[in-house]
């Protein structure tokens, strides 16, 4: 359920980046969803590129053990 601007599609939802196999995905979105975002890549093989502020410590601690799991980075 996207929509195409100049030439460019566009979607709402994550499935898309698995259906485009992405390989590398730049996150710019805000804390609370990328929190949501970089597990689902990490799941999905998907390499991040972050560059999201407002990130606690902590919260880059735990995203980093996600990623480590498989075979994505963060």
């Amino acid at each position: 359920m996207g929509r195409e601007v100049h030439g460019i599609s566009i979607a709402g939802e994550l499935r898309a980046l698995a259906d485009a196999q992405c390989e590398v995905v730049v996150d710019f979105t805000v804390a609370a969803a990328a929190r949501t975002t970089l597990p689902w890549l990490a799941m999905h093989g998907m390499h991040a590129v972050v560059g999201t502020t407002g990130l606690t410590a902590e919260q880059m601690s735990e995203l980093s053990d996600i990623a480590e799991i498989g075979r994505a980075h963060v």
